[in-house]
This record gives structure tokens, C-alpha cells and sequence, in this order.
């Protein structure tokens, strides 16, 4: 199979499990919202501002570094799995010696047996980590897909079940334990390799630059993230975080489910290819057209669509996230371009360069909370957007010439895509105008089902009519691939009828 193949095979079975796995939570996130209250999602965003920056620190960046590795031993799978689970294990015991502290600091005695309770993640992920990275390495996506499936319906149900019983945000964060105990066989099997304690120094070396290098990062990003949630929970209360956090968790949706399934296999395919200028620089000019082409249409309907999307699906509890959501929306839009150059920079182990951008940005957002903020939370939305928008031109400024190409020659290339954006803004905005003239209300939910039927039959006017270059060899694409699934279903479909003949 070409590695072209591989890749989009890898993509298209992340995709699908990002997909379902989205699909599965969105439903029981509907449910939760309507037995859960914000302060209650707010309380357990709180504690994870804290766990989550605590477990990058435990990953160490070493996963990514064994993705990275042209080869790796035993005493490489070993070590890596003794330091996560020895630094998991520390940081447990040190967040459940502060839990006292930090209901004091914000006042709610929730938080002694909360952030223990989600400090016990730091413990179980080792357990399955390095399965998933081997998996990974060897593009064996479906198994995780099927593994992702099948450890979500079990750990969501069990949450709605707590929820339903108890009426407290611990359910939340045991769902996400339960994952890590039902994963940990099924992993096991699939990869073929049981976690057994070890520690070689020449394996440290090995990975020790680059993993920490690629933790620096996160965390500079983490921070970067979780500022304005930090500001946001500490000066508005958890229910003003509970709102921004359901906007935010939207917003990056479509990131989570198909870039993160582009993103993943193409990191592993850039890494074999860094050597090779002309077919690492089509790969990337394929990634950014893919991104925008499918996933951009996405970003501008939800931006146009937020408010009756929550008010519709959430209640009107959750009526001031729709607004904030129709902001953020324009970010992850932005973050669908920064995403291959962010991964042209992790593969070149440039990963300095993407550091000082998040440095950047980080003094700029605290510049702008202490200086301008008024404590408005759509303010603080669009500050986000313009981060992302400096992060964009910061991170192509690094990553073109990585990949031999001027910001002209870029432009260039995605011409056509842009144009097929612009082309679908347009038509939406005036689909929007003509419902409005019709005394259509978009709000109701006629009118915005009848937003959701339209949108994508105007993406397929745009994608099969305009002459771009690059939308041709995608329609092409497309087309064959179209072609052979209607020849596959026919012909299982003439054996299943001559079976029952």
C-alpha cells in the first residue's frame, strides 16, 4: 500500500472513531446538561485547569517521542512506562496533600474529594499509554477506533448513571476512570505488549531531548488555554465557566474530531519524510487544502448558526454560550491553517520556535486581562480570536521556509480553496437574509433544520462546480471513491440475492 494510502486509510479510521466517539458524547452531553447544572461542569473544569497542566508534566512528551523514533527496544517501551507511572504516582500524592488548600482558596469543601478523585487519572493513563503509542507507530487505527467505541459508551453510561443518582459533578470525572480500566485489556491485546517496570539510561537519552522539548510546548500552550478559564472561574464563579467552557468544548469539536484525525497519522508520515523536500512539501500543501476544504465549511456554519444550535439542542440555560460559541467558532477556523505548520515544526523538531509563539501569546493575553478585560465574557472571546490570529501568522513565518515555500507560493496553492470559502460565507449569509425576508425564523426549529438540510447541499454546489485545480483532484478523488463504494455495495448486494436464491 503507498504511504498516500496509508495515510488516508490512518485518517479515515480516526476520523471515524473521532466521529462516533463526538457523536456518543454530544448525546450524553445533552443529557448531563439537562440533569447537571453549569456550576457543575464549571467545578470539574476548575480542577482540571490544575490536573491537566500536571499531566502533560506526566507524559513527559515520551509517547510522541516513541512515535517519532525510526525504531525502538523493549528497554525503550520500559522506561518510558516506569517514569510516567512513578511520576503519576508523585503527582497524585501531592495534589491530594493540597486538596484541603484549594477548597479554602475558592470556598467550596467539593473540591477534598474532587480533585483527588481526578488526580487518580494520573495513575491509571500510564497503564495505557504506551499500547496506544505502539498501535499508533504501526498505523493500526482501527483497533484503537474500536477500543475509543466501545470504552466511551461504557464510561459515558456509567457517568449519566451516577449523574442520574447523585446529582454531583464526581460522576463526571469517575466516567474517565472506568475508561482507563475497561481500555487496559483490550489495548493490551491488540498491541501485544503488557507494561513491565524498567529503567535504562541510554533509553533516557534517546528520548529525553525531544519528549522534553514537546512538553515545554504543551505546556506553554496549556497555559496559553487555560488562563482565560482560570480568570474566568476565580473572578465570575464556576457557572460563568461552566457557560464558556460548553462554548469552548463546541469550538474545538470539529478540531478534535477531524484535524486530530489528520493530525496523527500525518505526524508519523512527516516524520518519515523530513528528509525528502518535494514530497514533504506536497504532503503539506495536501493537509492544509484537506483541513480547509472539508473541515472549513464547518467552522463558518457553526459561527452563523451558534445561538439557535444551543438555545435549540442545550435548553436556554445554556442560551449565553451560543453567543460565546459564534465567536469562538472564527478561532477554530483560524487553528485549522496553524495545525500543519504547528506539525511541520514538531516533525523538524523545531518544536523552540512554537514555544516562543506561545510565550508570545501568553504575555499578550495577560497584557490584555489586567490592562483591558472588563470581565466580559464575549470580550475575552475575541481577544482568543485575535490570539489565534497572531498564532497563524507567527507559526507560517517559521514553518514555509521549513517546507521551501514563500507566503505567496502558499497563498497561491490555496487559492481555489479560499475562494470556495468565501463562495460558501456568502451563500449561507444570503440564505440567512432570504429566510429572514420569508418570515423564516432561524431560531425556531424549522428554520434552523432547514439551515441544516441547506448548508451542506450549498458546500456540493461550490465543490463540484468551481474549476480550482485543487478542488478538482478532491472532487476527483471523491468521485472514485464514491464510484467503488457503489460498486462494493452492488456487488454484496447481487451475492446476497443469488445466496437467497
Amino acid at each position: 500500500m503507498s504511504s498516500s494510502s496509508t495515510l488516508r486509510k490512518s485518517a479515515s479510521w480516526v476520523a471515524l472513531g473521532n466521529l462516533s466517539c463526538r457523536v456518543i458524547e454530544f448525546g450524553f452531553s445533552i443529557a448531563l446538561a439537562r440533569i447537571l447544572l453549569p456550576e457543575h461542569f464549571g467545578q470539574v473544569v476548575t480542577v482540571q485547569i490544575f490536573t491537566g497542566f500536571a499531566s502533560l508534566l506526566v507524559g513527559g512528551g515520551l509517547g510522541q517521542a516513541l512515535v517519532r523514533q525510526h525504531q525502538i527496544t523493549e528497554d525503550d517501551r520500559r522506561t518510558v512506562f516506569t517514569i510516567q507511572l512513578l511520576t503519576g504516582l508523585g503527582f497524585f500524592t501531592a495534589f491530594t496533600a493540597v486538596s484541603p488548600s484549594f477548597a479554602d482558596f475558592f470556598k467550596q469543601d467539593i473540591y477534598l474529594s474532587l480533585m483527588p478523585l481526578a488526580a487518580a487519572t494520573f495513575i491509571a493513563r500510564p497503564w495505557v499509554n504506551i499500547q496506544g503509542v505502539l498501535l499508533q507507530r504501526d498505523y493500526q487505527y482501527h483497533h484503537i477506533t474500536r477500543i475509543k467505541i466501545i470504552t466511551l459508551i461504557a464510561s459515558s453510561t456509567i457517568s449519566l448513571v451516577l449523574a442520574l443518582v447523585y446529582r454531583n459533578p464526581h460522576s463526571l470525572i469517575i466516567g474517565g476512570l472506568v475508561s482507563s480500566l475497561i481500555s487496559f485489556p483490550l489495548l493490551t491485546r491488540c498491541s501485544h505488549w503488557i507494561p513491565r517496570l524498567g529503567l535504562k539510561r541510554a533509553s533516557v537519552n534517546k528520548l529525553a531531548n525531544f519528549g522534553a522539548t514537546f512538553t515545554g510546548n504543551n505546556l506553554l500552550f496549556y497555559v496559553r488555554n487555560q488562563i482565560p478559564r482560570f480568570l474566568v472561574g476565580s473572578l465570575l464563579g464556576p457557572s460563568s465557566l461552566g457557560l464558556m467552557n460548553k462554548a469552548d468544548s463546541l469550538a474545538e469539536t470539529p478540531l478534535m474530531v477531524f484535524v486530530n484525525a489528520l493530525a496523527q497519522p500525518n505526524f508519523r508520515r512527516m516524520s518519515e519524510l523530513r528528509d525528502q523536500p518535494q514530497a514533504y512539501q506536497d504532503l503539506f500543501i495536501k493537509v492544509c487544502s484537506v483541513l480547509l476544504l472539508y473541515i472549513g465549511p464547518i467552522y463558518i456554519s457553526l459561527a452563523l448558526l451558534s445561538k439557535p444550535f444551543i438555545s435549540l439542542v442545550f435548553g436556554e440555560n445554556w442560551a449565553i454560550s451560543g453567543e460565546l460559541l459564534g465567536i469562538l467558532a472564527w478561532s477554530g477556523f483560524i487553528r485549522l491553517m496553524i495545525n500543519p505548520a504547528s506539525t511541520v515544526l514538531s516533525s523538524k523538531a523545531k518544536l523552540l520556535k512554537d514555544m516562543r509563539i506561545n510565550i508570545e501569546i501568553i504575555i499578550l493575553l495577560g497584557i490584555y486581562c489586567i490592562a483591558f478585560w472588563q470581565r466580559d465574557l464575549s470580550s475575552l472571546c475575541y481577544a482568543l480570536v485575535a490570539a489565534s490570529a497572531y498564532n497563524l501568522v507567527r507559526a507560517q513565518s517559521y514553518a514555509l521556509p521549513l517546507v521551501n515555500l514563500s507566503l505567496q507560493q502558499w497563498l497561491r496553492q490555496l487559492s481555489g480553496v479560499f475562494v470556495f470559502l468565501l463562495g460558501y460565507l456568502g451563500l449561507s449569509l444570503l440564505l440567512l437574509k432570504g429566510m429572514n425576508m420569508a418570515n423564516m425564523d432561524v431560531n425556531t426549529p424549522s428554520g434552523f433544520i432547514l439551515c441544516l438540510v441547506c448548508s451542506p447541499l450549498l458546500a456540493l454546489i461550490l465543490f463540484f462546480t468551481l474549476p480550482s485545480t485543487a478542488i478538482a483532484a478532491e472532487r476527483s478523488r471523491f468521485l472514485m471513491a464514491a464510484k467503488l463504494a457503489i460498486k462494493k455495495y452492488k456487488t454484496k448486494f447481487a451475492i446476497g440475492c443469488n445466496m437467497k436464491g
